[in-house]
């Protein structure tokens, strides 16, 4: 069974929540922090999704992620997002930089597999600048 999980990104407080619960019908969330839970409105939050994937650390890796991953042949620091064209699926795009994105894995090794090495860095939320 997948691992459905989300976090949220409170826009007025600037600060990131674990989500508890979501509810649909009242169009509020469960956020917890400190061991607190409190409902908020849908309106209040950015909700990311965790995408099934783990870093080099066990860290998951969750939508608006930034982590250090080759693309391409090239090491560096990449914006987690979902592509909706083609293929659905998670990808990193390079700090929005020519518009380009390319798949989320780790270093190519000679044998044609990946290395898994995406390691977490921060977040396009707590980190706004991080990938200038």
């Amino acid at each position: 069974m997948n691992d459905i999980s989300f976090r949220a990104w409170h826009n007025e407080r600037e600060w990131m929540y674990e989500v508890t619960s979501i509810s649909f019908k009242t169009a509020t969330v469960g956020i917890e922090y400190d061991g607190i839970t409190e409902r908020v409105s849908t309106n209040e939050v950015v909700l990311l999704p965790f995408t099934g994937l783990m870093d080099t650390n066990g860290r998951r890796i969750y939508k608006g992620d930034i982590v250090i991953a080759w693309s391409q042949g090239v090491c560096g620091k990449f914006e987690v997002s979902l592509s909706r064209e083609g293929s659905p699926g998670w990808i990193l795009g390079c700090g929005r930089r020519d518009g380009v994105s390319w798949n989320l894995h780790g270093q190519k090794q000679s044998d044609g597999s990946y290395k898994d090495d995406v390691e977490v860095v921060g977040n396009i939320y707590e980190n706004p600048g991080f990938l200038d």
